[in-house]
């Protein structure tokens, strides 16, 4: 098990005293040892150093350390800490700036098995301000001091540049050490293998503002980042401070209220990684002791899913969806809009088209519709979830305005451009069909299919047979034996998948002579199949913290040839008298094997070739 130690560190020389109690675990190095005694006696580390312990010299493992090195010389990041430091009451010297000579003397007081409702390392008392760097060792600080101290003394002007005018040798802030210690306390977690957690487990149950004071990180982050302004307050929280004290609030209590309205920032800088909303801080600020506000504007959420780099921000979605403001409308349609455009990564986060688009559900108006077609006929983005959630909402727009939807969809299906392009995403548009009117769009429907140029014909077929446009039997049964014929005089050198949509087309054709529909509950369109947004996305929450990379689509199409393997005796197409087994490999349009519920095309098609195709090679 992991001991604890505590040390007590005392800056030789210095009076009164400045010295620091820290616990840290036993395991870390001597090197992450300098690290923490630089961050609690807030040395800015620019200057070598040393431990001494008995007639053992373990330093600093810089470029000029190893001359004359002896046998009893040891470099800091290859000594762990237990074992030189194995009893309590063991003493050893840290020495900073060979020139400035900070000695510091560390006591090993006790050693401790591990709280586990802490984390480490830690500090847990001390005194006096750190003394700034190069000012000449403990002699020249007081020095210093003195001269700050005397406005008649001859150094009094440079003791005023060095240390400034509000210089406090007496200050020492715990939970602003903390704070300052939380980064490199991580590193040494994760290093060692303390922090078990994933981002996303660590993280998870912080669902609201109030959850800041139940996580001592988080806490630890809140009371340093309050303490750290209180240092130097804005101009809005002297005023804030000033007002409550005249309302009759005592420092702790206006402090407090303060951290309220800090908390909310904390929340959404450790949950969503996003700084502080200015606007919506000054706003909290103003309105205390009144309990402050997640979302005092519709801007303040805007701002939230802009900024997001990590996570689901559902209160502000929630919001934006209930917000019926034009306001509101206006926002999620512009960045919708903006998501298109190149710079768009220049200014917000990549998460941030996909949460608009998730807001946008409460707000299907016809301007919505063609920046939803941007999405996908744009080249910026490859994401699963962006794509799912365009093809929710163009259905639900197709079903409220089909008359406008479905002839859009058609358009962009015809285009030379989109053709050329290649641009598969574009079958995310295909579901919108379900609501045509077959009477008005049956030709132009056939039309797109008979084109050899529509980007997968396959899945357009799928919508013609969901439609039951029985006059596209002919079409279909010529382009199977098109299809058919290419792969007779290809399949020696064809890739392995390169015909797989012979399977989808007959599969059409079947259901179109049948008038049944195989699977009709992946064909309903998407915005009836998931009806809560919440419950959908808290399923994939952790796919957005430290392995969301694992959404984008990371499975391109390989161009090399697999050559004569691909025979008809290992794949075929089409067999009428060797059916294909679902349960080994589903067919594009069948549920996914993997449980998603998803479409096999729109789910582990792509990294299922992929792997085969390694496989194969």
């Amino acid at each position: 098990m992991s001991n604890i130690y505590q040390l007590k560190i005392e800056l030789a020389g210095s009076e009164p005293l400045i010295w620091r109690r820290i616990q840290v675990p036993h395991f870390i190095s001597f090197k992450d040892l300098h690290q923490i005694l630089q961050e609690v006696m807030s040395w800015f580390g620019e200057h070598c150093y040393k431990f001494e312990i008995d007639d053992w010299h373990i330093h600093d493992d810089g470029p000029f350390q190893h001359v004359d090195k002896n046998p009893k010389d040891r470099e800091s990041h290859a000594v762990s800490v237990h074992e030189f430091l194995a009893s309590e009451n063991q003493q050893l010297t840290y020495i900073y700036d060979f020139g400035d000579h900070w000695e510091h003397l560390i006591t090993v007081e006790k050693i401790v098995t591990p709280d586990n409702s802490k984390l480490y390392p830690q500090v847990i008392d001390g005194a006096g301000a750190c003394p700034p760097e190069d000012c000449g060792g403990v002699f020249g600080y007081s020095d210093l001091l003195e001269a700050l101290n005397d406005q008649e003394h001859p150094d009094h002007e440079n003791a005023l540049d060095v240390l400034g005018e509000e210089w406090d040798a007496s200050f020492f802030n715990r939970s602003l050490t903390n704070y300052s210690l939380m980064e490199l306390g991580e590193k040494i977690r994760m290093r060692e293998g303390m922090s078990e957690l994933s981002e996303y487990e660590e993280l998870k149950d912080l669902r609201q503002p109030e959850d800041i004071y139940a996580h001592e990180k988080f806490r630890s982050g809140l009371f340093g980042s309050v303490e750290e302004r209180g240092r130097k307050p804005s101009e809005k929280e002297a005023e804030t401070f000033e007002r409550l004290a005249n309302e009759g609030f005592t420092g702790e209590k206006a402090k407090e209220l303060i951290q309220q309205a800090m908390a909310i920032e904390i929340f959404y800088l450790e949950k969503h990684e996003i700084s502080i909303c200015e606007e919506r801080y000054l706003h909290n600020l103003t309105q205390l002791p009144q309990p402050p506000e997640e979302f005092p504007t519709t801007q303040s959420a805007v701002y939230i899913l802009e900024q997001c780099e990590k996570g689901i921000p559902y209160q502000a979605i929630e919001y934006l969806q209930k917000d019926r403001s034009a306001e509101a409308r206006n926002a999620i349609i512009s960045n919708l809009a903006y998501c298109t455009k190149h710079e768009y990564y220049m200014l917000q986060s990549d998460l941030a088209p996909l949460w608009f688009a998730v807001a946008a559900e409460g707000h299907l108006c016809e301007d919505l519709i063609e920046p939803v077609i941007g999405l996908v006929t744009s080249s910026f983005f490859d994401w699963d979830f962006l794509f799912e959630q365009v093809e929710w909402l163009i259905t639900a727009l197709a079903e409220k305005f089909p008359d406008i939807v479905v002839p859009r969809v058609i358009e962009v299906a015809k285009d030379p451009a989109v053709q050329q392009s290649d641009n598969t995403k574009i079958i995310y548009l295909y579901d919108a069909l379900a609501y045509a009117d077959t009477a008005k769009y049956e030709e132009q429907i056939i039309e797109v299919l008979k084109d050899p140029n529509t980007i997968a014909r396959d899945m357009w077929g799928h919508q013609v047979s969901y439609l039951q446009l029985k006059s596209a039997l002919p079409v279909l049964k010529d382009i199977i034996e098109q299809r058919e014929q290419e792969y007779q005089q290809k399949k020696h050198q064809a890739r392995r998948f390169e015909f797989q949509d012979l399977v989808e087309l007959e599969e059409a054709r079947e259901e179109l002579q049948t008038g049944v529909i195989k699977y009709p509950d992946v064909m309903k369109p998407a915005h009836l199949s998931r009806e809560n947004w919440r419950e959908h996305y808290a399923s994939f929450e952790d796919r957005f913290y430290d392995l969301y990379d694992d959404w984008y689509d990371d499975y391109p199409a390989n161009d090399e040839l697999l050559g004569q393997k691909d025979s008809a005796q290992d794949w075929s197409p089409l067999s009428h008298t060797t059916p294909i087994v679902k349960e080994e490999k589903p067919g594009r349009n069948d549920p996914c094997h993997c449980g998603s519920g998803k479409k096999y095309k729109k789910c582990c098609l792509r990294k299922d070739e992929d792997e085969e195709r390694m496989a194969k090679r």
